[in-house]
């Protein structure tokens, strides 16, 4: 059975996108696997801590998970498989993605946790290295079933991007696609772009919005403003913005009131 990964650390953002996560497997008929790393020191302290402390922070970090889950399923009625592991976030995430096969990762994100480990530099790295579509969701998104889905997209610069993973995506929600160009200085897009991309996008209902605008992000933003959008998909190898310093691309991140989809 498929399943959806929610590695969660019970902050409020966390447990907000551990709800979304689970309304989502309900609806995909899917299962869901809740996932809490304890964070160990890389380097070896003076004096070992005893294992007693390990299996300690083991066992009241399951029954917390166990709360969480119970949760879950009240709301839902999905029941979540528990994991608990120690170590780094990222290669834990990544070991635990190769081990469950996940058909997508839900994380939450909010001004107060991007300044935590959480959303750290070398975790924001391990995140744009993954090959599982990431959802960000911002601690005030509330879950709605994905109808139709945005596509942040460059006809500048995403010429070698994975159509057929996007096409699946959407058609798992059996979701339309708005494909959304940004025009950064005057520029035409020409109706063949627009009709090969069409094509290279068949299996999907798919239209595709041209907006002016100096700013990518200001750009997405009035978009945002005047159409229904469940999802935005953005493609960190080839959009400049998730090019900026890891503080801005959170600051991006967490600025849109709907949940983002980061897709290599």
């Amino acid at each position: 059975m498929s399943n959806i990964l929610a590695p969660v650390n019970f902050s409020d953002a966390s447990n907000n996108a551990a709800l979304y996560a689970a309304q989502l497997a309900k609806d995909l008929n899917m299962s869901l696997i809740l996932l809490h790393v304890i964070s160990v020191p890389l380097t070896i302290p003076p004096v070992p801590l005893p294992g007693e402390m390990y299996d300690d922070m083991r066992r009241d970090t399951m029954n917390q998970l166990k709360i969480l889950a119970d949760q879950l399923q009240s709301a839902t009625d999905v029941k979540a498989e528990l994991v608990v592991e120690m170590g780094s976030l990222g290669f834990q995430i990544e070991t635990t993605i190769q081990h469950y096969n996940p058909r997508m990762l839900v994380m939450g994100i909010s001004v107060e946790s991007a300044t935590r480990v959480f959303f750290s530099s070398n975790v924001f790295e391990t995140f744009k290295e993954l090959h599982v579509p990431l959802l960000v969701i911002g601690e005030d998104v509330i879950y709605t079933k994905p109808e139709r889905i945005a596509l942040a997209f460059d006809f500048a610069s995403d010429t070698n991007f994975h159509a057929a993973s996007i096409v699946d995506y959407c058609k798992q929600y059996d979701a339309r696609l708005d494909v959304v160009h940004v025009n950064k200085k005057p520029e035409n897009v020409t109706l063949v772009k627009v009709q090969d991309l069409k094509i290279t996008l068949s299996g999907v209902n798919a239209d595709v919005h041209l907006i002016d605008d100096e700013i990518v992000e200001a750009g997405l933003h009035r978009y945002l403003a005047i159409n229904k959008t469940d999802q935005l998909i953005l493609l960190p190898q080839d959009h400049g913005f998730f090019e900026f310093h890891t503080s801005e691309t959170k600051r991006l991140l967490w600025k849109f009131n709907v949940p983002i989809v980061v897709m290599r």
